[in-house]
């Protein structure tokens, strides 16, 4: 293959990966973050948060507690959780969701030392 020929397919190439990601990033919601695209065939973008997170979800609101996602708890505001707050339940519960918890996860003090923060299938210790 010739060298004019290479340089045809690269650009041809390059052209239809930038029109690729300037469309993919018109048709995607990252809340209060910025779509990124990438060259990866397989994530061909990310949503950049102001709280550090690169996710696929919409990044939280400048202040996530404002749509009372605890329901009866207290939200308090965490930036460097992935949804940028945590709830604080009853019975000592700490939720990353809400406090519609079924189950306490966290009873049986799991992290020893830590604080057990229940999330949406088991719990991280911090």
């Amino acid at each position: 293959m010739n060298h004019q020929k290479m340089i045809m397919i690269f650009f041809f190439l390059t052209i239809k990966h930038l029109v690729y990601s300037e469309d993919i990033c018109n048709s995607i919601t990252c809340g209060s973050g910025n779509c990124i695209t990438t060259t990866n065939p397989t994530l061909p973008y990310y949503c950049q948060c102001s709280n550090g997170f690169n996710t696929i979800l919409p990044c939280p609101s400048e202040n996530p507690c404002s749509r009372n996602s605890c329901g009866q708890g207290t939200c308090e505001v965490v930036p460097k959780l992935l949804y940028g707050y945590l709830c604080r339940c009853a019975d000592d519960i700490i939720s990353l969701t809400n406090c519609n918890v079924t189950h306490n996860v966290c009873a049986s003090n799991p992290c020893i030392n830590g604080i057990c923060i229940e999330g949406l299938t088991s719990f991280i210790c911090h």
